[in-house]
């Protein structure tokens, strides 16, 4: 089971002091991966009692239990598809499958920063900002999702998609205030590291859907979500983007419903007019 897993399933059993060094190990992995007791203990300002006391209490054979078991997790998540498909999978791929998108869902979930997530739905609900999707080429298909359904809530959305040359001219018209959400994981799309520059430079509000606290794109965001992308196949799963996605949509939903309920209304209006949907 993932370490975020194990945090949530005994999360009523550890202490403030526990919880804070669980935290570290969730947004910096490479510490306790390649670090030592005293080092995850100076970054969660505690002890290294409490270090080896969350590892037992997680199920962990001490430090090196827990050590050995991020450096699994960072291995699989740093393996490219090219080594993946190398990988001889048990038979039961469906069930594999099963398993690890389930992870993946309530992984990221749960690891949701509520302050965060308000945050960003405050940014994308004010229809005074525009908001500007730029996806990575793995998460494509959700970019279009998510900037498709905001659009059917509000104005002045945009999805910013392509090379270097089209993606400066999408984005030249980001300014202060504007919103950008920024879609990627590891090995980072180079372009939207650099859509990230840019919109930092143009005081631009960022909100990113990535893999990793301590990634480019999370570093350079005011609310930065953390997604679970681990897969049985030789692709990174989707599954916990689209899930945050949906729940930012929902949230935006609800909270821009006197208007986008009209505005629904004449959408759907305007099909049955064209007549362009069937049963």
């Amino acid at each position: 089971m993932p370490f975020a897993e194990q945090v949530a399933a005994r999360v009523a059993d550890l202490t403030p002091a526990e919880l804070r060094t669980a935290e570290v190990v969730l947004a910096q992995p490479q510490t306790v991966a390649f670090g030592t007791v005293a080092q995850l203990a100076e970054e969660a300002a505690t002890s290294g009692a409490t270090v080896i006391r969350l590892a037992v209490k997680l199920g962990y054979d001490g430090f090196a239990g827990l050590q050995d078991a991020v450096q699994r997790e960072l291995t699989a998540q740093l393996r490219p598809a090219v080594e993946r498909i190398r990988h001889v999978a048990a038979e039961d791929t469906l069930t594999q499958v099963t398993h690890q998108e389930v992870e993946n869902l309530q992984a990221t979930l749960l690891a949701a920063d509520r302050p965060s997530f308000e945050e960003a739905i405050d940014l994308l609900s004010d229809i005074q900002r525009s908001v500007t999707v730029c996806p990575g080429d793995g998460s494509r298909g959700i970019g279009y999702l998510l900037g498709d359904q905001l659009l059917a809530l509000r104005d002045r959305v945009n999805v910013a998609d392509g090379g270097a040359v089209r993606l400066g001219r999408e984005l030249s018209p980001l300014g202060a205030g504007d919103v950008l959400v920024l879609l990627d994981v590891r090995r980072y799309d180079k372009t939207i590291v650099d859509a990230a520059v840019l919109g930092r430079s143009r005081s631009a509000s960022i909100i990113s859907l990535t893999d990793s606290r301590l990634g480019p794109v999370a570093r350079m965001s005011d609310c930065a979500f953390v997604v679970h992308a681990g897969a049985i196949g030789p692709f990174d799963s989707q599954i916990g983007t689209l899930a945050l996605v949906n729940a930012l949509v929902a949230a935006v939903a609800h909270r821009l419903r006197a208007q986008a309920a009209p505005r629904l209304d004449r959408t759907e209006q305007a099909w049955q007019q064209m007549g362009a949907l069937t049963e």
